[in-house]
C-alpha cells in the first residue's frame, strides 16, 4: 500500500509555501488568459509554473521523499527540471507585453 510521505520541517515549509503560492498565481492567471483571449497571462502562467516546477524535487526531498524507495524513483524518473525553457518563456512573455499582434506560429 502506497502511502502519501511529507514530513513537514524547516526546510520544507519555507519550499511549500512560494510553491503554493505559483500554482495558485498559475491557475489564476491560466483562468485570465483562457477567459479574456490574450496571450500574455498564459505565457506568465508558464513561467511561473516552471518556476514551481523548479522547486518540487527540493522541497519533496527535504519533505523525505529520498529516504522511502516508491518516491526516490519518481523524483528520479519524473522530468521537474525544465530550467531551459524558463528563458524561452520569459523570451516569450515580454514579446506578448510589447507587441499586441505578436502570435507564435510554426514559420517563426
Amino acid at each position: 500500500m502506497l502511502l502519501f510521505i511529507f514530513s513537514l520541517n524547516d526546510y520544507s515549509v519555507l519550499l511549500l509555501l512560494p510553491f503554493v503560492h505559483c500554482m495558485l498565481y498559475c491557475l489564476l492567471l491560466l483562468y485570465k488568459g483562457i477567459s479574456q483571449g490574450q496571450a500574455a497571462p498564459l505565457w506568465l502562467a508558464l513561467l511561473v509554473g516552471l518556476c514551481a516546477l523548479y522547486l518540487t524535487p527540493f522541497m519533496l526531498g527535504y519533505a523525505g521523499w529520498y529516504g522511502e524507495q516508491p518516491y526516490r524513483d519518481i523524483l528520479f524518473y519524473l522530468p521537474l527540471q525544465q530550467v531551459l525553457l524558463i528563458g524561452p518563456a520569459l523570451y516569450f512573455y515580454t514579446q506578448s507585453l510589447l507587441n499586441r499582434q505578436f502570435v507564435l506560429t510554426k514559420g517563426q
